[in-house]
């Protein structure tokens, strides 16, 4: 597990997060920054359960906002109190106006890659590398049938847009959009 390898994003062009809460299942453990979803007991937990790359199944609903209560890095990746099962969890919801930011890119492998302003469009996955640590981040190099993400730009090690800066290309800024059709 690795914190906030996904997180939301807010450009000066605009966009929003909206954050809803779900109760915690109690063996949950993810930790900011990791795709979540609602099991069947309308519960809430990491996106891991399902084969990576992750397409887009029906339950797959955000963004952890907080960690869950069983992992010693529960809150922000920090060593802090666990966030409570008893409690709701936060989650940045994947709208289709909501964007995301990573800087663990890959392309139909586990092996991260440097993403270019040749990717600003590209359709892309979810994908969740083992590890230790586990890292979550964005495959455009997945099946074109399963892709339910985008990047929308490309930004360097300040956080700028390479269009403007001209820089490497460090993140990946993504969304979510509807399926391509088969």
């Amino acid at each position: 597990m690795s914190a906030r390898d996904i997180l939301p994003f807010r450009s000066s062009y605009g966009g929003h997060n909206v954050v809803s809460s779900y109760p915690v299942n109690t063996t949950a453990a993810f930790l900011e920054g990791e795709p979540v979803l609602v099991e069947a007991a309308g519960t809430l937990i990491e996106a891991a359960t399902l084969p990576s790359p992750v397409t887009n199944p029906p339950n797959l609903i955000g963004i952890a906002a907080a960690g869950a209560a069983n992992t010693a890095l529960a809150r922000s990746g920090s060593s802090a109190t666990p966030f409570p099962t008893t409690m709701l969890a936060p989650v940045y919801m994947l709208s289709h106006d909501a964007e995301f930011v990573t800087r663990n890119v890959f392309n139909n492998s586990d092996a991260l890659v440097a993403p270019t302003l040749a990717n600003v469009g590209d359709r892309c996955a979810l994908r969740r590398v083992t590890g230790p640590p586990d890292i979550w981040g964005v495959d455009f190099g997945a099946a074109a049938t399963t892709l339910w993400f985008q990047i929308t730009d490309v930004l360097d090690s300040l956080k700028r847009s390479i269009r403007l800066s001209g820089a490497a290309g460090v993140f990946a800024v993504f969304r979510r959009v509807e399926k391509l059709q088969e």
